[in-house]
């Protein structure tokens, strides 16, 4: 391809126009074509190219390891973040993609790029559509980058839809986290673990999976804290140079907020089964589990 970008766009069309002959490029030559094709998109968003974007990547996912998808998702996203505004960008990582890091992380962007401050929660609705609507390859690694989030506005909109999910769904949400954790995405998991606790489930393959979840979160060393947050969904784009990515409420150390919910804890450790994942839960907080040494999980967890 030539750097002209008309004359790119012009190869790229052409390309896009014509899946019969996709087979002759490897990995490489066809996320060449995908990049441009897909900048075209988020800047004229032109719908009679969405479903040659979804097939090429489709295609692409076949021959292209994870690294290599992930590496090309991280630089598109380096690109479109100066394009305002670039949400349908995303798309092929929203709705095709089954890696969960790619998913997770495209559901965080597309709703802090979409749109407009202004247009509130709109992004954040569209990826739900997106969800409930089983548009979605990896739907549990939307519903978690939905999670982790950490606004108390979209966690009031995808609570009930977490007995949609399967065990391998939920598993896979409970792996989405991000590293800016907040009171509510934490909140979430502790109040759906109650949920199950309350139902009988806590030796569920699903009840490990949301307390795991958690396990995670505090797990990492780098968490010091946890804040009552709200986003500012489309902070990326805004003409407010001003606007920060959230407005911050209250903030509290791992400590604090530990102590706030220690009695809830408790109350999981004794119900669930042993070996205790609650149990680990509580000691990273700083506190002292109170179920037999024996019964207590203390491992650390795979998250990969």
């Amino acid at each position: 391809m030539t750097s002209n970008w008309d004359e790119v766009q012009k190869d790229t069309l052409s390309i896009l126009a014509d899946p019969d002959n996709w087979g002759q490029y490897g990995c490489g030559e066809l996320l060449h074509v995908l990049f441009p094709g897909l900048i075209i998109y988020a800047t004229t968003n032109n719908e009679k190219m969405v479903g040659s974007l979804m097939a090429m990547y489709q295609t692409a996912m076949q021959i292209c390891p994870v690294p290599e998808r992930r590496n090309f998702y991280t630089e598109l996203k380096n690109v479109v973040i100066d394009i305002p505004p670039a949400p349908n960008v995303f798309m092929p990582f929203l709705l095709v993609e089954s890696d969960r890091p790619i998913v997770a992380e495209a559901t965080i962007d597309f709703a802090m790029m979409a749109g407009r401050v202004e247009d509130g929660l709109i992004p954040v609705e569209q990826l739900f559509g997106f969800l409930s609507d089983g548009l979605a390859a990896n739907p549990g690694a939307l519903y978690g980058g939905l999670i982790f989030l950490g606004d108390p506005r979209v966690v009031r909109i995808i609570w009930g839809y977490r007995y949609q999910l399967s065990d391998e769904e939920i598993s896979e949400a409970a792996r989405s986290r991000t590293v800016y954790p907040t009171v509510d995405a934490f909140d979430f998991w502790l109040r759906w673990a109650e949920d199950l606790a309350t139902q009988g489930e806590t030796e569920s393959g699903r009840f490990g999976s949301v307390v795991s979840a958690m396990a995670m979160i505090i797990r990492d060393d780098s968490v010091n804290s946890f804040s009552k947050a709200n986003r500012r969904f489309g902070y990326v784009h805004s003409k407010d140079k001003a606007v920060i990515e959230m407005e911050t409420f209250e903030t509290y150390t791992r400590k604090e907020y530990g102590g706030s919910i220690l009695d809830r804890l408790y109350a999981l450790e004794r119900v669930e089964a042993p070996p205790k994942l609650t149990s680990d839960v509580i000691l990273r907080f700083g506190y002292e589990p109170k179920a037999p040494f024996s019964q207590q999980y203390r491992d650390a967890y795979d998250a990969q």
